[in-house]
């Protein structure tokens, strides 16, 4: 069964040639059929990730540019939360406790950088990530307060 959905899947793929520069392409990214190939494409993105760290490793370029692609991405884990509440125009589901501690993790973070004077990129993330912290809590106020029309 699952092996046909994955051929069926493969055969939609090739028939909308879709490219891994499409939207399609990254939509469907994460749905995997079978738990096999999932663990197949993690090894292959951990082994290739391992090799390439491990050939450019001296390279302070290399290790820069890795430390600032990572905390960017974390930096930016809200922002799919924050786009989801303002499309529905609604932040039903999130509640101030768990956006609050949130905040307050990033916000000793944040501290710690500047106490410790960590590299600027460390900082900037920690600013990013407290902004969208903010953003949010004031989505949850704005969304949360407006009246609800309810239809029946």
């Amino acid at each position: 069964m699952y092996y046909d959905k994955q051929k069926e899947h493969i055969k939609e793929i090739n028939e909308l040639n879709i490219g891994i520069a499409s939207s399609k392409f990254w939509n469907n990214f994460w749905r995997w059929y079978d738990f096999k190939n999932y663990l197949q494409a993690i090894m292959t993105f951990a082994i290739l990730s391992t090799m390439i760290t491990l050939s450019f490793v001296q390279s302070h370029l290399f290790v820069q540019s890795l430390g600032l692609i990572s905390a960017l991405i974390e930096a930016t884990l809200g922002f799919p939360q924050a786009i989801q509440n303002f499309r529905n125009k609604n932040a039903c589901g999130i509640s101030y406790g768990l956006i609050g501690s949130w905040f307050l993790g990033d916000f000793f973070k944040t501290f710690y950088f500047i106490y410790t004077e960590a590299p600027f990129q460390f900082l900037i993330c920690g600013i990013t990530q407290l902004t969208v912290d903010i953003f949010i809590i004031g989505q949850i106020q704005f969304y949360n307060n407006k009246p609800q029309i309810l239809i029946k």
